[in-house]
């Protein structure tokens, strides 16, 4: 079985399905940036079909009021204003989850107010994370995202180029890259929500 895949693993494998490894003295026809960017695209499609589940610990001011701005997991990952969840007091079994409101940056508890300092934790629904060291993809997820990168390069470079390629060439390039997209959508329909928490 193969072990977990960092952001440059996934990228040298759409890469090497692009035909596009690095040969001495040439430059690759897709800049390595390039290919993050398409990365970065396709894992926010991965997360609104199955986002990240993750409980973020915040201090309260002792106010009924959370800013979310201050937090920087909270909120940069969130998709949408997706806290599915208020607990607070933590750590009570079991746990007491409070209504709560958002407006902006700013997460309202209706009932209760926290004591200053005193911890609040959000059930969130964040982006997956991958980078050069860690992920929080499962092994189909790494596979859409291959496929997605594969997908996404392989269209820019045939707009790109689709005036200086003959005729006969584009309609294989073009038929192979549309394959590329359906494997990409389909493996993204293939991905499912999996909500394990229980309330």
């Amino acid at each position: 079985m193969m072990g977990k895949r960092y952001l440059p693993a996934i990228l040298a494998a759409a890469r090497q399905a692009l035909r596009d490894e690095f040969a001495e003295n040439t430059d690759a026809e897709f800049p390595e940036d390039e290919l993050a960017v398409y990365a970065g695209k396709v894992l926010i499609k991965i997360s609104e079909r199955s986002p990240r589940g993750v409980v973020e610990t915040l201090d309260s001011d002792g106010t009924k009021k959370i800013d979310l701005s201050d937090s920087d997991n909270v909120a940069g990952d969130l998709i949408g204003d997706r806290v599915l969840k208020v607990e607070y007091p933590v750590d009570n079994d079991p746990p007491t989850f409070e209504d709560f409101t958002i407006f902006g940056d700013t997460l309202r508890i209706t009932n209760t107010t926290p004591t200053s300092g005193e911890d609040v934790n959000l059930y969130c629904e964040e982006v997956h994370v991958i980078t050069g060291s860690s992920s929080s993809l499962t092994p189909s997820m790494e596979e859409v995202l291959i496929d997605g990168v594969v997908s996404l390069a392989a269209t820019a470079f045939l707009n790109k180029y689709r005036d200086q390629i003959v005729p006969s060439s584009i309609q294989m390039y073009q038929a192979w890259a549309d394959r590329r997209t359906l494997a990409y959508q389909s493996g993204l329909d293939d991905i499912s929500d999996r909500k394990t928490w229980q309330f």
